[in-house]
C-alpha cells in the first residue's frame, strides 16, 4: 500500500473525528459517531477522488471505523469511529511503499510455501542443467537426422 493512502486515511479519520460528536447508544456505551456525509468530508479535504475507496477501505479493515448505515442522496452515513490508523499496521518493503502487515504477512507465508515445494532446489542450477541437456540432446537428434539421410542416399 502507498505511504500516501496511509496518510489519506489518517486525515479523513481526524476529519471525520472534527465532524463528529460523543453519543450514548444502547447499553450505555459512549462512543464517537459521525453523522453526515463521507464524500462531503472526503471531497473537502482535497484528497484525489480516485483514493476514496482505498482509504474507506483501510480504515474498515483496519477496525478505526464502523459504518452502522451506509448513506445516499437522502440519507446520513452513520459510522462509530474506534481509533486512528495507525503506521504499526503497515510494513515498510520499499523506499516510497508501504504494505498492509496483513498481506505481508500472506505473502510471507505464500513465498515460503514456494520454498517447501522446491525441496531446496536452486532454480539457477537447474535451469542450467537443463539448458545443458536440451543442449545435448539436439546434437543427438542432428547426428540421428544425418545418419538417417546418408542411409537414405545409398
Amino acid at each position: 500500500m502507498k505511504a500516501t493512502v496511509y496518510s489519506h486515511s489518517l486525515k479523513f479519520y481526524d476529519a471525520l473525528i472534527d465532524h463528529s460528536r460523543l453519543e450514548v447508544l444502547s447499553g450505555g456505551l459512549n462512543l464517537q459517531v459521525f453523522r453526515g456525509s463521507l464524500t462531503d468530508v472526503y471531497n473537502g479535504l482535497g484528497i484525489p477522488k480516485a483514493y476514496y475507496s482505498e482509504t474507506i477501505g483501510v480504515l474498515k479493515k483496519h477496525l478505526c471505523i464502523e459504518v452502522i448505515q451506509r448513506g445516499s442522496r437522502t440519507t446520513e452515513s452513520v459510522v462509530v469511529l474506534h481509533r486512528p490508523p495507525e503506521r504499526m499496521f503497515f510494513v515498510r518493503t520499499g523506499e516510497d511503499d508501504l504494505t498492509d502487515a496483513e498481506d505481508f504477512a500472506k505473502l510471507v507465508t505464500e513465498f515460503e510455501k514456494f520454498r517447501e515445494t522446491l525441496g531446496g532446489v536452486n532454480i539457477a542450477e537447474a535451469l542450467v542443467a537443463i539448458d545443458r541437456r536440451f543442449t545435448e540432446v539436439e546434437k543427438q537428434m542432428q547426428e540421428i537426422r544425418k545418419t538417417i539421410k546418408e542411409s537414405n542416399n545409398k
